[in-house]
């Protein structure tokens, strides 16, 4: 008897998610860990927080919550995954599911850390740490 993979997810965190053509998803000025801003408060168009979910259909009937934090503060109110209303798509005994989190009017603050939690009745999982941090004068290049 094989043994089910665990839930896991994935999250970038990005200034927006545009949809392609066969159902892809284009993630656009994605943060790697970090969120340098030129000003202690910065204000932002929006922030995406674009979450990939793997669960094992056996969590399909559970009370799943999505959570995005800072620190332990909310940013948003927490919202269900309504998994049984819809038909989510599945691989074997696996569902994949794609979660673009949108803040609108996103204020960034230095000193954020900025996190997406996925509660489930069985699982627990947490998305790695967006830290915004202020770094006055000009931004350096990206190097190659």
């Amino acid at each position: 008897m094989s043994k089910l993979a665990p839930p896991s997810a994935i999250t970038l965190f990005c200034d927006d998610v545009r949809q392609e053509i066969g159902f892809k998803a284009s993630a656009m000025g994605i943060y790697a860990g970090h969120m340098y801003i030129t000003a202690p408060a910065l204000a932002l168009t929006k922030l995406v927080a674009l979450t990939f979910l793997n669960l094992p259909k056996t969590v399909l009937s559970e009370s799943i919550h999505v959570t995005v934090l800072n620190h332990d503060s909310h940013l948003m109110p927490p919202f269900p995954l309504e998994l049984t209303k819809q038909a989510p798509p599945t691989e074997g005994d696996r569902v994949r599911l794609t979660i673009p989190i949108e803040m609108l009017g996103f204020e960034a603050k230095d000193g954020m850390a900025v996190q997406v939690r996925i509660d489930g009745e069985s699982f627990h999982l947490a998305s790695e740490v967006l830290r915004v941090e202020f770094r006055p004068g000009p931004m350096p290049a990206l190097s190659h």
